[in-house]
């Protein structure tokens, strides 16, 4: 695995036809991070974030994992799995 050295890192999956939005998470070990819905199959992570009240850094390895979301809003009903990664960054 390549270790990344970035201020921000990006998120990129291949599009599913008809959805709406996609639900990302983002892992390390199994804690979870992150849950976003963003309408495009991409997302920008900044150097931190705050997720759940807790601020955590770009730093580590991290598992995420994408499915796409069918319907008008944030509880749009998903399908399987669309993608599954690991990154690393310093």
């Amino acid at each position: 695995m390549r270790v990344v050295r970035a201020s921000t890192a990006r998120l990129v999956w291949a599009k599913v036809p008809h959805a709406g939005c996609y639900n990302v998470q983002l892992y390390h070990g199994a804690q979870e991070l992150l849950s976003a819905w963003p309408v495009k199959a991409k997302l920008t992570l900044a150097p931190r974030w705050a997720y759940q009240g807790r601020a955590f850094p770009l730093e580590g390895v991290y598992r995420w994992y994408v499915w796409p979301g069918f319907g008008d809003d944030r509880v749009a009903s998903t399908d399987t799995c669309s993608a599954r990664r690991r990154s690393s960054y310093a």
